[in-house]
């Protein structure tokens, strides 16, 4: 698929790159997130203040937000609009944003099971670790641990199973 005239990262493509974060350990720890991410596949790594950015396959980016010493959370970002898009292109192409979501979070459940549902998220939880797709002006995919979330001041995304 195609959008705003970019490739977007296919669903087997987002799966394995799921499966590599989820493998790795030390991704969440702000010292080692840079080579660990390289190691998923992920590029163009960079530290910023607060948080780590990031880019992978195709037109994908992301940020990865530093939180009490640990990597919050990594956020994919799929499917972003030029700065310059005119409201024509908008309009034709932006509906394509809630179809990566939905075939998205169809693979997800394929795989994991059954999501739940909050604020316009689709959440799955799978072995230790929570997935968030959302489409807003591009999809987000947006991966979690628990075992970071423990320690951190606030779990945003609560599961009755996982508090």
């Amino acid at each position: 698929m195609q959008i705003f005239g970019h490739g977007v990262i296919s669903p087997s493509e987002l799966w394995n790159l799921y499966t590599r974060v989820a493998a790795s350990v030390d991704i969440w720890r702000p010292d080692c997130f840079a080579a660990s991410a390289k190691q998923c596949g992920l590029k163009r790594i960079a530290a910023r203040r607060g948080y780590y950015s990031f880019s992978g396959p195709y037109d994908l980016k992301g940020q990865a937000p530093v939180t009490a010493g640990h990597i919050e959370e990594i956020r994919l970002f799929i499917g972003n609009a030029p700065r310059d898009v005119s409201t024509e292109v908008w309009e034709a192409e932006s509906p394509k944003i809630s179809i990566l979501a939905s075939d998205y979070s169809e693979m997800f459940k394929r795989a994991l099971g059954t999501p739940r549902y909050a604020n316009n998220n689709t959440i799955f939880e799978y072995d230790g670790h929570r997935i968030r797709v959302l489409a807003t002006n591009s999809v987000w995919v947006v991966l979690s641990s628990f075992a970071v979330n423990a320690m951190l001041p606030n779990d945003w995304w609560p599961s009755p199973v996982h508090t």
